[in-house]
């Protein structure tokens, strides 16, 4: 595997603390609500191979963009001002980001001008007040444009704070909700508790639809909206993970390689670098040594590993 060692050690005492039941370090956030658990922190690899009360993983499911799908909820119940303007922005803004059928990503990155994946990390951190960057200051601007009424009565807020209001009043609301867990149980799923997402464990995914239908409509019960869930799970099996990671460590020892090949090859005429070499002709000293020694260990391969790829 690929993981570095402390990393590696840090994963290994939180399946030691879950197998054990030790929970010392449970914690609750006061700031946002969230409760830290040691399997929450486990990387998501992790999470898919291993079995919750001998039941295996099925599913991942995600809020979709989480804090954006619940700020003009949380706008709207710090500001009694513009009533009927703010609804309307609110109504609007609901249209976008919680309508299945479309992508708000999308949408607002070619409104902007912005790839989709800078609108992810933009999103991620601009409701709790970060507006430096060119992203960020096009996304605020659309925003101003767009929802005027919800944006002033946002800026009267402390913005600092959005994410973890959002995270404190609505997220945790919904996914630390009694009922969800205990109708997982009735239906023979454990639930793996993952902050705005959830894994699901069971012995088959026969019923995992109908928890997530029921956790949707406790969404509209508890929070007034219908949130849209999406599936993250990337199944593998293990030897795919294995072969995977493998993939990855040779990646990394070809890069080491290519670091090696451009140091040794340093100071070199490009035209001889660029010229096939006579089998009997001897590297010139002045340029350095062109049949360098490979130290494979340097790479974590054998010799023989490598020429395999």
């Amino acid at each position: 595997a690929t993981m570095p060692d402390g990393k590696a050690a840090f994963v290994w005492s939180l399946l030691v603390d879950i197998v054990r039941k030790d929970y010392s370090d449970l914690a609750y956030n006061a700031k946002d609500g969230r409760v830290w658990t040691p399997y929450a922190q486990l990387p998501a690899e992790i999470r898919q191979l291993i079995k919750v009360k001998g039941l295996e993983y099925q599913r991942t499911m995600d809020i979709r963009s989480c804090y954006p799908s619940l700020f003009a909820e949380y706008v709207c119940s710090t500001s009694g001002n513009n009533f009927h303007k703010l609804q309307a922005e609110r109504v609007k803004w609901n249209n976008l980001f919680l309508n299945p059928n479309l992508d708000p990503k999308s949408i607002i990155s070619k409104a902007i001008g912005v790839s989709r994946d800078a609108i992810k990390e933009v999103m991620i951190q601009y409701f709790n007040g970060k507006i430096r960057g060119k992203a960020f200051k096009a996304f605020d601007g659309w925003i101003d444009h767009e929802f005027p009424t919800l944006y002033t009565a946002w800026k009267r807020t402390d913005i600092r704070q959005t994410g973890n209001n959002i995270g404190k009043y609505f997220e945790t609301r919904l996914m630390l909700d009694k009922s969800i867990y205990d109708k997982a149980k009735a239906l023979g799923i454990v639930i793996g508790y993952e902050y705005d997402g959830m894994s699901f464990y069971a012995k088959d995914d026969t019923r995992c639809d109908e928890l997530l239908a029921y956790m949707e409509q406790r969404s509209v019960e508890l929070l007034g909206i219908k949130l849209v869930f999406v599936d993250k799970t990337n199944v593998l099996s293990l030897p795919d993970l294995l072969e995977e990671n493998n993939l990855r460590h040779l990646e990394e020892a070809h890069k080491k390689w290519v670091a090696v090949c451009r140091r040794t090859f340093k100071g070199c005429p490009p035209k001889m670098l660029g010229r096939k070499r006579d089998k009997n002709q001897r590297p010139n000293p002045a340029y350095g040594t062109f049949m360098r020694p490979i130290d494979w260990e340097e790479f974590g391969l054998e010799r023989a590993d490598y020429h395999k790829q």
